[in-house]
């Protein structure tokens, strides 16, 4: 059990690391650990980061995660699922805002070389 606690606290300290150097770095290392435990956990936290900043993560991020949310949704803990039902809420509040920005369509998406 120790064993088991110790994995999941260093995995949950380098996505710290990479939360704090760049949400999308986040996104691609839960990608590689592939950790449910540990996904609900990151999603959890970022989802009320984004609530009480009002910051916007990419929508190809967002994108990105739907697949681990998917399967958290699938898990058999309620606690999953209302966090990754708070999550979806807050990605299609993020949606809306991009919506109601002005300009040509896909200009805020663009990166310059």
């Amino acid at each position: 059990m120790m064993q088991v606690l110790f994995s999941r606290k260093l995995k949950l300290e380098a996505a710290l690391t990479f939360w704090k150097r760049h949400p999308e770095d986040l996104v691609s290392y839960l990608f590689r650990v592939h950790d449910l435990c540990v996904v609900a956990d990151c999603v959890g936290i970022v989802t009320k980061s984004f609530i009480e900043s009002d910051e916007l993560l990419s929508l190809g991020a967002c994108v990105d995660l739907l697949p681990l949310i998917h399967a958290l949704l699938k898990s058999r803990y309620e606690n999953n699922v209302s966090t990754m039902r708070d999550w979806l809420q807050k990605m299609m509040d993020q949606v809306r805002k991009l919506l109601v920005i002005p300009g040509p369509t896909g200009k805020g998406a663009k990166v310059s070389p």
